[in-house]
């Protein structure tokens, strides 16, 4: 059973090896990375010199569910304004959002200011970071 949505922050975290790592790993072992999550992820990876299959063999290691997301769930995340924090918020950061609030699951981030939004946006957030 799917109990988070990963964003793409906490899967790049996790492979540059930052701290947390081991309560990371129990949130993404229940985790789902929505199809959008996935490419933002490949290109933030391949940005820092991974390649295609160190994501795939990761993603099979520890368990985690890749997602489509459903045109409500599409629709969701276009009516997140993608200025609600300074500096934006992605497609794949609202459709991470969207389907966390969708399934009633906490999103797991590495972007310490989701926490600003949470509340207006009636999504429990999960940092990975202090």
């Amino acid at each position: 059973m799917i109990a988070y949505a990963i964003d793409s922050s906490a899967i790049v975290a996790y492979l540059k090896r930052e701290p947390y790592r081991s309560e990371l790993e129990t949130w993404l072992g229940r985790g789902a990375l929505t199809y959008v999550n996935l490419a933002e992820t490949l290109g933030a990876l391949l940005r820092l010199g991974f390649t295609p299959p160190t994501l795939e063999v990761f993603l099979d290691e520890i368990g985690i569910s890749t997602v489509p997301i459903s045109s409500n769930i599409a629709l969701m995340a276009g009516l997140i304004d993608p200025h609600l924090l300074k500096g934006g918020l992605s497609l794949a950061d609202r459709c991470c959002l969207a389907y966390a609030k969708a399934h009633t699951i906490p999103a797991v981030t590495a972007d310490r200011v989701w926490s600003e939004i949470a509340e207006p946006l009636g999504v429990d957030i999960l940092q990975i970071r202090d």
